[in-house]
């Protein structure tokens, strides 16, 4: 018997046309979003879901994503790709950091909506003809 109840991605990011843009996205791929625009907001939210997937912004505006992440580890088994705005030299030195507190993956912005969606896919053991 196949579960019909839509994949559930969590994504917490400050920048709204960012969330926006995403969440149109994910919802075209059969995808249930859930958004947060901080760490407070976040922690509300997770009270009431489950997500099979988390994208958190390591820059937010209460608080250290790195340790958000970290947090989340602590509660979640789902997948957790972190994500970045800063400069190839701050990638490279958040990236180590990052997999420390328990993100999977970890992609710098700008990046291709695709790639999100391929990388999501990807930790979570789907192909690309599953929703």
């Amino acid at each position: 018997m196949t579960n019909s109840k839509p994949r559930q991605i969590f994504i917490v990011d400050d920048d709204s046309q960012l969330l926006s843009l995403l969440r149109d996205i994910f919802e075209i791929e059969g995808w249930s979003v859930v958004l947060a625009k901080n760490i407070t907001q976040a922690k509300e939210l997770l009270e009431s879901c489950k997500p099979n997937c988390f994208v958190i912004d390591l820059k937010l505006p209460d608080g250290d994503g790195n340790e958000f992440i970290k947090y989340l580890r602590s509660k979640q088994k789902a997948p957790i790709l972190a994500i970045s705005g800063e400069g190839q030299s701050e990638h490279n030195f958040a990236l180590p950091a990052t997999s420390q507190m328990g993100a999977d993956y970890h992609l710098s912005k700008p990046f291709e909506p695709d790639e999100l969606i391929i990388e999501c896919r990807r930790l979570m053991n789907l192909d690309n003809t599953t929703a």
